[in-house]
């Protein structure tokens, strides 16, 4: 097992003790009382620093390949400055953290706190121990803008609240417009053809139908030639919600509908989905290599210039110079069995940044302040946007431009292939933060092309009628172990999804597909996710 890297960091702690003395040993640095830490040590409610005489507190880290000397890191160095809080980080490489972490709460040779790497896994099972402390009542006390933003976004609290009303985890939270549109769903539509081949943007399947028929057959890229692809994705992508959302579903699986569960796969429309997909791939509409390809042989067709509609996890990152913009991202659509348009909405919330205080922790007070902090504006830049060009001692950093009337970013990382490479020399890349609507204009519009996409999703109506689907519940011990042995039922819906489209199985089979399902446990499996899901309902009630 690879031993962990240890690594103090102290620079700045003379800041933190001269701004600690002024403020009076018993009071904080606005001149209200100051609350007890465990050690006996004053912890500031309010005001900076968080803490009178500085502290060091243990991290333990999945380190990134690309973190730079955490002694020389300029994130954790302002931290001191500015709260009297030393991180001191013990980062484990990427391949062993599971290990180290389990290895950790196992032995109980936990550290103080973590800021990422904790699943959800480890929420239900080390929080309910009383290995990670519950920070409800610490969050009322001591962290205004987290209870703020627990408030506010309710799904987000109903997803991190257990039905006793602990909470042992914070997140990322992330309320920027663009990201709850799910970007790993957006899907692109060439409307350069749609202008070539003289129809208007589709809006029902229908619509869609004729155009996808119109890029076959009427040599939308005007070269003479019939190599256009009129759609296209990978198997178990995303694609399929253009058609599937179309019936009026947010989910291709998990999904809820006036309140209750669905199991998508086995509803009448799904069959009407999969109708429709055979029809595409029998016309050679959607990509006969739909199920066999690999990412580069998609991507190769997207720079390219062959797909007419088609999505990837990456917003047009393959298309050079400026062809990305023949392409804008479509509407969600309408069918015959679903008049209501309906898209999915991503969580308000991430887990690349997960805050949690663990048993072994003396200063609970002050690390709940620190993470309120995390949460706040300045905050939120420093860990993830890093320095301020020329506003401190090295270089690189962002810039506050005006990008056509918007304040953004714009980045400066000489020596570096990119701004990410920079940041990882200078901040700890994931801990938790809100990506507000306000911060995520500053790192979208810096670029060209992410304003671009930004402006495009934006401009397709899809915030107007998306959804939650499934959200992230939680399951009991005796739950989670029934709903793992239903791994099978999935990996049989993707099987026959793949041979009613190609019309290996034809759809005269429904009824043995269902039945098949049914046998798998299939209506089980729904009662558990119900009940799940009307406990979400009620978590923080």
């Amino acid at each position: 097992m690879r031993k962990p890297i240890v690594m103090v960091v102290s620079l700045g702690m003379l800041a933190a003790m001269i701004a600690g003395c002024s403020s009076g040993g018993g009071k904080s640095a606005d001149g209200s009382p100051a609350a007890s830490a465990g050690t006996g040590a004053a912890v500031n409610k309010t005001g900076f620093p968080i803490v009178n005489e500085p502290m060091t507190v243990r991290v333990l880290y999945p380190r990134d390949p690309k973190h730079g000397d955490f002694e020389k890191m300029w994130f954790i160095k302002e931290l001191a400055k500015k709260t009297g809080i030393t991180l001191k980080i013990e980062a484990v490489e990427a391949a062993g953290w599971e290990e180290k972490k389990n290895l950790a709460f196992a032995t109980g040779d936990l550290p103080d706190l973590f800021l990422s790497g904790i699943t959800s896994k480890d929420e239900n099972t080390y929080g309910p121990q009383g290995l990670l402390l519950n920070l409800t009542d610490l969050i009322d006390k001591y962290a205004p803008t987290a209870k703020d933003l627990l408030s506010k976004y309710s799904d987000v609290k109903k997803s991190f609240t257990f039905e006793d009303g602990s909470l042992y985890v914070l997140p990322v939270f992330d309320s920027f417009d663009r990201d709850l549109l799910g970007l790993g769903y957006t899907s692109f539509i060439n409307k350069q053809w749609l202008q070539n081949v003289g129809l208007p943007m589709p809006k029902t399947l229908d619509d869609l139908y004729a155009v996808l028929k119109a890029f076959k057959e009427k040599d939308p890229n005007q070269n003479g030639k019939a190599d256009e692809i009129p759609m296209s994705g990978l198997a178990g992508g995303s694609i399929k919600m253009v058609v599937l959302s179309a019936a009026g579903y947010a989910d291709s699986r998990h999904d809820v509908v006036d309140g209750k569960y669905v199991y998508v796969p086995m509803q009448p429309a799904y069959k009407e989905y999969l109708s429709y997909m055979n029809k595409l791939y029998a016309e050679g509409l959607l990509d006969k290599e739909y199920f066999t390809q690999t990412r580069e042989q998609l991507v190769a067709k997207e720079t390219n210039l062959r797909l007419g509609l088609y999505t990837d996890g990456s917003p047009n990152s393959n298309i050079k110079n400026n062809d990305y913009k023949q392409y804008t991202v479509p509407p969600a659509l309408t069918s015959a069995v679903n008049s209501k348009p309906v898209w999915k909405k991503t969580p308000q919330y991430a887990r690349y940044g997960t805050f949690a205080i663990t048993k072994k922790a003396k200063n609970p007070e002050a690390l709940i302040r620190l993470v309120d902090f995390l949460y706040s504006d300045e905050g939120s830049i420093m860990g993830r946007s890093g320095p301020e060009y020329g506003k401190w001692d090295g270089n690189g950093g962002y810039e506050f431009i005006d990008f056509n009337g918007v304040k953004a970013f714009k980045p400066h990382y000489d020596g570096f292939a990119t701004y990410f490479d920079f940041r990882a020399t200078q901040t700890l890349l994931n801990v938790p933060l809100h990506m507000s609507q306000q911060y995520g204009t500053y790192l979208t519009y810096g670029d060209e092309k992410n304003a671009w996409f930004t402006d495009i999703l934006n401009e397709s109506g899809r915030a107007k009628v998306y959804r939650l689907s499934y959200p992230e519940v939680k399951f009991k011990a005796d739950e989670q172990t029934k709903i793992a042995s239903y791994v099978d039922m999935d990996s049989y819906v993707d099987q026959m999804e793949a041979k009613f489209i190609m019309g290996e199985t034809p759809l005269t089979q429904w009824d043995a597909y269902i039945a098949t399902l049914k046998k798998m446990g299939a209506d089980e499996m729904a009662g558990i996710r119900q009940t799940a899901y009307d406990r979400w309902n009620k978590a923080s009630k």
